[in-house]
C-alpha cells in the first residue's frame, strides 16, 4: 500500500471514491450520534432545561461524531481490494 500525498486533486478523489462497506456503517453510526447530540443543544437553545454537564458532553461528542463520519467518508478501496487509510 503506498502513502498519498495530501493534495487537493487527491482529498477530491477520496471523497468522490466508493466507501467500503464497513466505513460506510461508521459514516452512518457517527452522523446519527452527531444528530442525537445536536437535538440537546439545541433542546437547551429553545428554552428546555438541560445539565451543564450533559451540554458539554453533547458538544464534546457532536464533535468527535462529525469527526469519525468525514474520515469514514474519506476511506476508499485500493485496486488490490485493500483499504486505504
Amino acid at each position: 500500500m503506498k502513502k498519498d500525498s495530501v493534495t487537493v486533486t487527491n482529498v477530491i478523489d477520496r471523497m468522490l471514491s466508493p466507501t467500503p462497506p464497513f466505513w460506510q456503517r461508521v459514516r452512518k453510526i457517527g452522523l446519527y450520534v452527531t444528530g442525537a447530540a445536536g437535538m440537546l443543544l439545541a433542546a437547551s437553545g429553545v428554552g428546555l432545561p438541560v445539565p451543564a454537564a450533559i451540554l458539554l458532553g453533547a458538544k464534546i461528542i457532536g464533535a468527535i461524531s462529525s469527526s469519525v463520519a468525514i474520515q469514514a467518508q474519506t476511506t476508499k478501496t485500493e485496486p488490490d481490494g485493500q483499504t486505504a487509510k
